[in-house]
């Protein structure tokens, strides 16, 4: 019997033993993990080598574990090696899927209880800013969160290095000194440039900038040198992440 199916041009023991499976395993692996990537967008102007770099860890993350389970578990073959890899990927990216739609927001984490926050409205050569404020001082160091949307969009994308730029010359007119650095910081998915500005030599301000779902957001610290490079400085700016808050229904007014 099985020297019969074995005879067939397309039978099941021959698809089996031959290297399709693992080519269609492989096109599925690359297909999940692509899926869940396409949802990356860069936000400096020069973004591709973010958004490269971001597609291919989604692509490698997802070979970490079943990798592990085959020296744990011995799994000793090719295919159940992709079949797991596979299953990681799509698991994740069916999870990944809301099933009501989120907004995200950018959120930080003060030392100490901030002032009550402030909100304020501005024009600009994009429109009308409005922003909102918090603030707090703790240990000799100023932290302010402040998040700013356009009540109009503007033309054109607006990238990091244009906010960047708003917060230097801001920087120069309100307080004087230098700039001495600004570079990108990018943590994972989370995108940011940090400007650094010399008032003196005793007082340096250090701001980086963020752009979230069409919002623009800063933290910002300001102090001596020796208080910027405190524990409390450094938490504050790993404290900046992204949350997923539901989306309000719009009220039927019938």
């Amino acid at each position: 019997m099985e020297e019969l199916e074995n005879s067939k041009p397309w039978s099941v023991h021959r698809l089996m033993r031959s290297p399709v499976p693992e080519i269609l395993l492989i096109f599925l692996y690359i297909f999940f993990s692509l899926l869940k990537a396409m949802g990356i967008r860069g936000n400096h102007r020069e973004g591709w080598p973010f958004i490269f770099g971001a597609m291919f860890a989604e692509i490698g993350i997802y070979l970490i574990p079943p990798a592990i389970l085959m020296i744990v578990k011995g799994l000793r073959t090719f295919r159940r090696f992709l079949i797991l890899a596979v299953g990681f990927a799509s698991i994740s990216f069916i999870c990944s899927v809301p099933i009501l739609p989120k907004k995200e927001i950018l959120v930080a984490t003060l030392p100490v209880s901030g002032i009550q926050p402030t909100e304020r409205f501005t024009a600009t050569e994009f429109g009308k800013l409005k922003t909102n404020t918090l603030g707090a001082e703790f240990e000799g160091v100023i932290y302010v969160f402040t998040e700013m949307e356009y009540l109009s969009r503007p033309s054109g994308k607006m990238f990091l290095e244009d906010v960047a730029s708003g917060v230097k010359s801001k920087g120069l007119e309100t307080l004087g000194g230098e700039i001495v650095s600004e570079y990108p910081v990018d943590i994972g998915k989370l995108e940011s440039v940090e400007v650094q500005q010399k008032v003196n030599e005793e007082f340096y301000m250090k701001t980086r900038v963020y752009i979230v779902a069409d919002k623009i957001y800063s933290a910002a610290v300001m102090g001596s040198p020796k208080n910027l490079d405190k524990q409390e400085v450094r938490k504050f700016f790993e404290s900046v992440h992204i949350e997923k808050q539901d989306t309000p229904k719009e009220r039927d007014d019938d």
